[in-house]
Protein backbone atom coordinates (compact mmCIF):
# COMPACT_ATOMS: atom_id res chain seq x y z
CA UNK A 1 0.00 0.00 0.00
CA UNK A 2 1.10 3.50 -0.85
CA UNK A 3 1.98 6.32 1.59
CA UNK A 4 -0.86 8.91 0.37
CA UNK A 5 -2.87 5.72 0.53
CA UNK A 6 -2.46 4.89 4.15
CA UNK A 7 -4.04 6.85 6.74
CA UNK A 8 -4.01 6.66 10.41
CA UNK A 9 -6.61 5.75 12.60
CA UNK A 10 -5.34 6.54 15.91
CA UNK A 11 -2.76 9.21 17.11
CA UNK A 12 -0.51 9.16 20.43
CA UNK A 13 -0.86 12.10 23.07
CA UNK A 14 1.06 12.04 25.98
CA UNK A 15 -0.07 13.22 28.92
CA UNK A 16 1.99 16.33 30.79
CA UNK A 17 0.99 15.06 34.44
CA UNK A 18 2.46 11.27 34.13
CA UNK A 19 4.10 11.42 30.67
CA UNK A 20 2.32 8.33 29.65
CA UNK A 21 0.92 7.89 26.11
CA UNK A 22 -3.15 7.08 25.00
CA UNK A 23 -4.36 5.75 21.89
CA UNK A 24 -6.77 8.54 20.66
CA UNK A 25 -8.97 8.02 18.09
CA UNK A 26 -8.77 9.89 14.93
CA UNK A 27 -12.70 10.65 15.17
CA UNK A 28 -11.87 11.51 18.88
CA UNK A 29 -8.57 13.20 18.27
CA UNK A 30 -9.91 16.05 15.73
CA UNK A 31 -12.51 16.56 18.60
CA UNK A 32 -10.21 17.14 21.23
CA UNK A 33 -8.03 19.63 19.05
CA UNK A 34 -11.09 21.63 18.13
CA UNK A 35 -12.14 22.18 21.54
CA UNK A 36 -8.43 23.15 22.69
CA UNK A 37 -8.28 25.57 19.71
CA UNK A 38 -5.19 23.23 18.38
CA UNK A 39 -3.24 20.46 18.14
CA UNK A 40 -0.03 22.16 19.72
CA UNK A 41 -2.54 23.50 22.39
CA UNK A 42 -3.61 20.28 23.26
CA UNK A 43 -0.63 18.41 23.39
CA UNK A 44 0.44 21.11 25.57
CA UNK A 45 -2.34 20.49 28.19
CA UNK A 46 -3.42 17.06 27.73
CA UNK A 47 -4.21 15.58 30.98
CA UNK A 48 -5.10 11.88 31.03
CA UNK A 49 -8.21 10.57 32.90
CA UNK A 50 -6.43 8.50 35.13
CA UNK A 51 -4.45 11.67 36.31
CA UNK A 52 -7.62 14.20 35.96
CA UNK A 53 -9.79 12.12 38.32
CA UNK A 54 -7.20 12.31 41.30
CA UNK A 55 -6.31 16.01 40.65
CA UNK A 56 -10.03 16.61 40.56
CA UNK A 57 -9.78 14.63 43.91
CA UNK A 58 -7.35 16.91 45.57
CA UNK A 59 -4.31 14.85 45.19
CA UNK A 60 -1.33 17.30 44.47
CA UNK A 61 0.82 16.58 41.06
CA UNK A 62 3.19 14.68 42.76
CA UNK A 63 1.00 12.82 44.52
CA UNK A 64 -0.49 11.74 41.61
CA UNK A 65 2.64 11.02 39.73
CA UNK A 66 4.19 9.11 42.55
CA UNK A 67 0.85 6.89 42.56
CA UNK A 68 0.47 6.39 38.55
CA UNK A 69 4.18 6.05 38.19
CA UNK A 70 6.54 7.27 35.45
CA UNK A 71 6.47 10.54 36.76
CA UNK A 72 7.00 13.02 34.19
CA UNK A 73 10.42 15.12 35.14
CA UNK A 74 9.58 17.83 32.60
CA UNK A 75 6.47 19.00 33.88
CA UNK A 76 6.76 22.96 34.64
CA UNK A 77 3.00 23.28 35.71
CA UNK A 78 2.55 24.62 39.56
CA UNK A 79 -0.62 22.68 41.36
CA UNK A 80 -2.21 25.95 41.17
CA UNK A 81 -1.69 25.97 37.43
CA UNK A 82 -2.89 22.68 36.76
CA UNK A 83 -5.77 23.04 39.17
CA UNK A 84 -7.04 25.88 36.26
CA UNK A 85 -6.50 23.20 33.70
CA UNK A 86 -8.52 20.42 35.28
CA UNK A 87 -11.16 22.87 36.25
CA UNK A 88 -12.33 23.16 32.18
CA UNK A 89 -15.61 25.40 31.54
CA UNK A 90 -15.93 26.35 35.70
CA UNK A 91 -12.78 28.21 35.36
CA UNK A 92 -13.43 32.16 34.32
CA UNK A 93 -10.57 32.69 33.73
CA UNK A 94 -9.05 30.11 31.69
CA UNK A 95 -10.09 28.09 28.61
CA UNK A 96 -8.63 25.23 26.63
CA UNK A 97 -7.63 27.65 24.10
CA UNK A 98 -5.85 30.24 26.14
CA UNK A 99 -2.18 30.01 26.57
CA UNK A 100 -1.35 29.46 30.56
CA UNK A 101 0.88 32.72 30.64
CA UNK A 102 -2.82 34.21 30.42
CA UNK A 103 -4.08 32.37 33.09
CA UNK A 104 -5.22 35.11 35.62
CA UNK A 105 -4.99 33.40 39.53
CA UNK A 106 -6.53 35.27 41.85
CA UNK A 107 -3.84 35.86 44.58
CA UNK A 108 -4.01 37.68 48.45
CA UNK A 109 -3.00 41.01 48.18
CA UNK A 110 0.28 40.70 50.15
CA UNK A 111 1.57 37.51 47.69
CA UNK A 112 0.47 40.19 44.58
CA UNK A 113 3.31 42.69 45.82
CA UNK A 114 5.49 40.41 46.44
CA UNK A 115 5.80 39.66 42.81
CA UNK A 116 5.28 42.77 41.83
CA UNK A 117 8.71 43.35 43.70
CA UNK A 118 9.76 40.35 42.41
CA UNK A 119 9.26 41.80 38.95
CA UNK A 120 10.66 45.14 39.56
CA UNK A 121 13.98 43.00 40.63
CA UNK A 122 14.16 41.07 37.90
CA UNK A 123 12.77 43.55 35.17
Amino acid sequence: MAESQKQKKTTQIACIITGKTTTLTKEYFERKVSEYGGEQLLRDQYICKQAKSMLKRGYSMQEVQDVLGSPNSQVSLTDEQVKVLISGEDSENFSPSQPLESVNIIVQPHVRDFIDKLKQYNG
